[in-house]
């Protein structure tokens, strides 16, 4: 059986590895950070500056898990609220032009594509108006 949803699930699981493998490097370092602490008052601004990396790391897995996405894509939270907005469409991201594009499919229906969520989201709403 071709479920829209567990094709969606099989599609994304690299990035969901990649998740999980980013979350439990950035465990790892915090441990070890944690250990050290407190910390000299010379070695704060090296444990702040880890600290940021790390939080910089945990958005990007959270990005990743949140949109099946890599993070520097700047349509990434677009296509989370295209799934939310139209459950009865597979939304895919298609790596169109600029490094980000999206599809919708919907069963007995044809593939809409467009390079940006908005527009995106307009052609299903015209679609949706046609099928009334």
């Amino acid at each position: 059986m071709n479920d829209p949803a567990s094709t969606r699930r099989i599609a994304h699981a690299p990035d969901a590895v990649r998740a999980v493998e980013t979350i439990g490097d950035v465990l790892t370092d915090l441990v070890d950070l944690t250990e050290q602490l407190p910390v000299r008052l010379d070695q704060a601004q090296f444990a702040a500056r880890v600290l940021d990396r790390l939080s910089e790391e945990l958005a990007e897995a959270a990005a990743m898990l949140r949109t099946g996405l890599p993070a520097a894509c700047k349509h990434g939270r677009d296509l989370a609220r295209l799934r939310l907005a139209f459950p009865d469409w597979h939304i895919a991201w298609t790596g169109g032009s600029g490094g980000c594009g999206f599809t919708a499919a919907r069963p007995g229906r044809p593939l809409i594509s467009a390079v940006t969520a908005p527009v995106l989201a307009a052609r299903i709403f015209d679609r949706e108006g046609d099928s009334r």
